[in-house]
């Protein structure tokens, strides 16, 4: 009954659809795991921007001790900084200061120079006046 002609015709016709039902099922598994591995490959690279955003949590994490003392570094520097920004204005209103009273101090007393000598006027401006 195996080797009659019916019996095989009719065995490749029942194959015939069964290999083109598996060949669809194929193409079918193909087209899913290419989008698994799309999307596999867009969540991996949202998983390594993540790590990379983590770095510095672990690193807290793993050196506490450091990061406190880089705290406090960062903390000093900016009150010594800001301390400096506010000593500038009273810095520049002393040497004024100095600068004011040393004129007082040589107002009306003329210094000889090569050339001649120098002579204040009532504003502290010295002017040099050419000998002749």
């Amino acid at each position: 009954m195996t080797d009659s002609p019916d019996y095989r015709m009719y065995l490749e016709e029942k194959f015939e659809g069964l290999t083109k039902h598996i060949h669809a099922q194929f193409e079918n598994v193909h087209e899913r795991l290419e989008r698994i591995e799309s999307q596999t490959t867009k969540t991996n690279g949202r998983v390594t921007t993540l790590e990379t955003d983590l770095v510095e949590y672990r690193f807290v994490k793993k050196y506490p001790k450091v990061f406190v003392g880089m705290v406090a570094i960062l903390v000093l520097g900016m009150v010594f900084s800001i301390y400096r920004i506010v000593q500038v204005p009273k810095q520049i209103a002393d040497t004024e200061n100095i600068i004011k009273k040393e004129i007082r101090d040589q107002e009306g007393i003329s210094k000889v120079t090569r050339g001649g000598y120098v002579k204040y006027n009532d504003y502290g401006i010295s002017d040099s006046v050419k000998i002749r």
